[in-house]
């Protein structure tokens, strides 16, 4: 199991992470960028609105189709993990370089051409086949997974349609008898789950990962708070290896990689990982204040 990025990686993702400011950087695990730190955001067609959702909540279905959604979309990313990995451009390499000692592209040109063409269908139908288990893990989500009961949660409305969700869970509050269906590691005691952290792909470039991300970093520190109990001494979250902009903020935010293992099957050969990455809470104070002060205002 590797627990640990490449020195290479991690160098320059550090170097992002140092270059993020909390006024313009723009992520969430879709890629949100931050522009203006104002709250409601107004647009030419309508208002953001912030909200918190209950359980009883008339938006949690909304909430909850948000976040499965935004699983089946890790799919797209692991896709072009894959077409593109050297493993890949390699086999069809071979077969193109088969093709030319075999057969004269020129002088059988429509062969030549059906027979990549084939090779291309044949490539994008495999590394589909490949992610199936990334889809196949946003179906057999349930709400008890990613909306625990107790849960704190912040949505984002856009003309009363929800774009934006983060779910917030004491580890004690996790089934863990169905963790694995939904978390890629075990569910540590003593800890506050980032459960869920999603933009709508059409309200990207907003600043609502960023403020999303933020809201659960503060809420998570004020440990007065009924859904998270005062033992509680680190904040976790799970990724995949293919989020880049996502892993970039949470590096921003001090959030450290504690464990990551590979993905099984091709997607594992082809390098991708599940991650976990943590934040202790005695980290959390200073990392905030020093948030603060680069921004003439907070975005949370």
């Amino acid at each position: 199991m590797s627990t640990a990025l490449k020195k290479s990686e991690i160098r320059n993702r550090k170097d992002d992470a140092k270059a993020i400011n909390v006024k313009d950087v723009p992520v969430s695990p879709e890629g949100a960028v931050q522009e203006e730190p104002r709250h409601p955001r107004r647009e030419a067609s309508g208002t953001f609105e912030e909200i918190s959702v209950t359980s009883t909540s008339e938006n949690i279905v909304s909430c909850f189709k948000l976040v499965t959604d935004a699983l089946a979309q890790r799919r797209n990313r692991a896709n072009r993990r894959v077409i593109f990995h050297y493993y890949t451009l390699g086999a069809l390499l071979s077969l193109y370089v088969l093709v030319r000692v075999f057969n004269d592209p020129v002088e059988d040109f429509g062969k030549f051409l059906v027979f990549m063409c084939a090779v291309t269908i044949a490539t994008l139908s495999l590394a589909s086949r490949t992610t199936d288990k990334l889809i196949r893990d946003a179906e057999s989500s349930v709400v008890a997974d990613v909306l625990v009961p107790q849960s704190d949660t912040k949505a984002y409305l856009f003309n009363g349609t929800v774009v934006g969700v983060c779910l917030l869970a004491v580890s004690d509050e996790i089934d863990k008898e169905n963790e694995n269906n939904y978390y890629k590691f075990p569910i540590e005691d003593q800890a506050v789950y980032i459960t869920a952290w999603t933009v709508m792909r059409k309200y990207r470039r907003t600043g609502l990962g960023m403020d999303l991300l933020f809201w659960a970093v503060n809420t998570a520190r004020d440990v007065t708070s009924k859904k998270v109990k005062p033992n509680a001494n680190r904040i976790i979250i799970e990724t995949i290896s293919a989020e880049n902009e996502a892993e970039n903020l949470l590096m921003a935010a001090g959030f450290e990689l504690n464990n990551s293992r590979k993905i099984e099957g091709w997607m594992g050969k082809c390098g991708m990982e599940y991650r976990q990455w943590i934040l202790h809470m005695d980290a959390i104070g200073a990392i905030m204040e020093e948030k603060v002060e680069e921004a003439s205002a907070p975005t949370i």
